[in-house]
């Protein structure tokens, strides 16, 4: 056979699934290990959609196969909200997830581009690299700095996929930190992949896009999600920024190269979930209800673990935190919580807690954990 196996060192199963796993055949267990927004959906948003799926079955409103790119009037929308009209319709693609994004971006990279990441982080941006075959240099976060990311440690790169805030930590980098690493892209004709999924959960005054101002426009690509914020992780919905200004190193465009690839891998997304999309942001920042609800949530949670003796660290600019103990939640508490140490061994010791957590779930965590000490 002339075919090599790419994927045999990855798992069957990736460390949600086996953190999951964990739980089965117990009772009674509340999860606040997994990152999937409880929700509900805005019940104006539902409307529109049922409205759309009627026009469907009309005569003369079926549609077929949408555009590739997306539907200019969503990337509009995602324009104003959150690039105030910086981009053009051209630059904003839109897809069905983050994870299938950075692929892509992987993929278009090729193998003998250099990735560097902060460890611990979104497992995607390690492994997606050792799909096709692309070296890989991990900067570690230590508890130490209490897991601050140190961009001064970030080495020479062609692609550095940088997640702010940061999953599982729910750290963000401050603007001096991401001008460091802007920087270094420059210096070296790197490109750093922002996975921006976290980013309206930001309370501080850190950044919520790396195109706070124009530096980042030659040196960076932005992903968006409507998983966390808008609860729409079963609607599969996405965005890639892909600036005019950035070039591959023999001066040819990423946009035009990316915008190729495109349309010769995918069909677009569902005009279901765009107009879902489309239906949401219309109506101003009603998502932001959800997102405060979440952090509320984060701040009595971190509270009651620092009063409990925990030692905490993150979580002020996202829906994560992390806990040092060496209690198992789970056996003592019936807590499923994502020990660090799924992420990397040397984070033993460590567990990360997710905000996203139903009313009555909340009541029962509270009560749990107030019982017990």
């Amino acid at each position: 056979m002339v075919l090599l196996n790419r994927v045999h060192n990855l798992k069957k199963t990736n460390i949600f699934q086996d953190v999951l796993a964990r739980a089965q055949g117990k009772k009674e267990v509340v999860s606040l290990a997994v990152g999937d927004n409880t929700g509900p959906i805005e019940k104006e948003v539902i409307e529109e959609l049922l409205e759309e799926v009627r026009i469907f079955g009309t005569e003369g409103g079926h549609k077929g196969y949408p555009p590739e790119e997306g539907l200019d009037s969503l990337k509009q929308w995602i324009n104003k909200i959150f690039y105030n009209g910086r981009f053009s319709s051209e630059e904003i693609f839109i897809s069905d997830g983050i994870k299938t994004d950075l692929f892509r971006f992987q993929t278009l990279f090729g193998p003998e581009a250099r990735s560097s990441f902060f460890l611990p982080g979104y497992p995607t941006y390690k492994e997606g690299c050792e799909i096709i075959g692309a070296p890989t240099h991990p900067v570690y976060l230590d508890f130490l700095s209490g897991f601050n990311p140190l961009v001064d440690n970030v080495p020479i790169f062609d692609v550095f996929y940088l997640c702010s805030p940061n999953n599982p930590t729910g750290i963000a980098l401050t603007q001096k930190e991401m001008e460091a690493l802007f920087a270094k892209a420059r210096n070296n004709g790197g490109v750093i992949v922002h996975d921006a999924c976290y980013a309206p959960y930001i309370q501080s005054k850190k950044p919520r896009t790396v195109y706070f101002d124009e530096q980042a426009l030659d040196v960076a690509i932005e992903l968006g999600s409507f998983s966390k914020w808008a609860a729409f992780s079963g609607i599969r919905l996405s965005w890639a920024v892909v600036p005019k200004e950035l070039k591959f190193r023999d001066g040819s465009s990423i946009l035009k190269a990316y915008t190729s690839f495109l349309n010769a891998t995918y069909n677009g997304v569902s005009w279901l979930s765009q107009k879902m999309g489309c239906a949401l942001l219309k109506r101003g920042n009603i998502y932001l209800k959800g997102v405060e609800t979440t952090m509320k949530r984060v701040v009595s949670m971190k509270e009651l673990f620092r009063s409990s003796g925990f030692e905490v660290f993150g979580g002020e600019d996202g829906p994560y935190f992390l806990v040092k103990t060496g209690v198992d939640f789970l056996e003592k508490y019936n807590i499923l919580t994502l020990p660090l140490s799924s992420f990397a061994t040397r984070y033993k010791g460590f567990t990360r807690v997710s905000g996203f957590v139903s009313e009555k779930n909340w009541e029962i965590v509270t009560s749990r954990l107030q019982n017990s000490f």
